[in-house]
């Protein structure tokens, strides 16, 4: 299946003169991929079948060698992500959704895990603890109005902090 709407996708893109970059599986698939080596393994079997120069995006975690030895055995190229307006438990894994928390409300917090995240590469789990990801990329949910309302304010500030405006 993942191979199917990649391949799809990528056609899809193609027709209007794009090209898919990079695979980010998406919700339940995302998670458990990270929370079970063998889904990991079917998915990045399925990219490396597809387009062995396709990156996959993972959960940034608090040693991302694990993951990367695992997606060296296909080809794979990681990308690891950290999330900017969701809660982390103690083991670096995201708070699931079904729980209360899981999705941060406030614009400030969302800024203020960004910022974190941008300047130390690292994230406060629900308890407190300090977590150091390693990550490439922030992801930010578009499905969450405060989210989407933070994303101009992380911007001008990321642009301050590393002078780009």
């Amino acid at each position: 299946m993942v191979q199917y709407q990649v391949g799809a996708l990528d056609g899809i893109c193609r027709a209007h003169d794009a090209r898919v970059e990079y695979v980010k599986p998406h919700g339940a698939l995302y998670n458990d991929m990270m929370r079970d080596v063998d889904i990991l393994r079917a998915v990045l079997e399925a990219i490396a079948s597809y387009d062995i120069s396709l990156p996959l995006m993972v959960l940034a975690s608090t040693d991302n060698r694990k993951t990367e030895s695992i997606a060296a055995e296909f080809g794979i190229k990681l990308l690891f992500e950290a999330f900017a307006d969701r809660a982390y438990e103690d083991n670096g894994l995201l708070r699931p959704r079904n729980q209360q928390g899981a999705v941060f409300h406030s614009e400030q917090q969302i800024l203020e895990q960004a910022l974190l995240l941008a300047t130390e590469g690292s994230v406060i789990s629900r308890n407190g603890q300090r977590l150091k990801l390693d990550a490439d990329t922030l992801c930010v949910h578009g499905d969450n109005a405060e989210s989407v309302k933070a994303v101009r304010h992380i911007r001008n500030s990321l642009n301050k902090l590393y002078r780009l405006a």
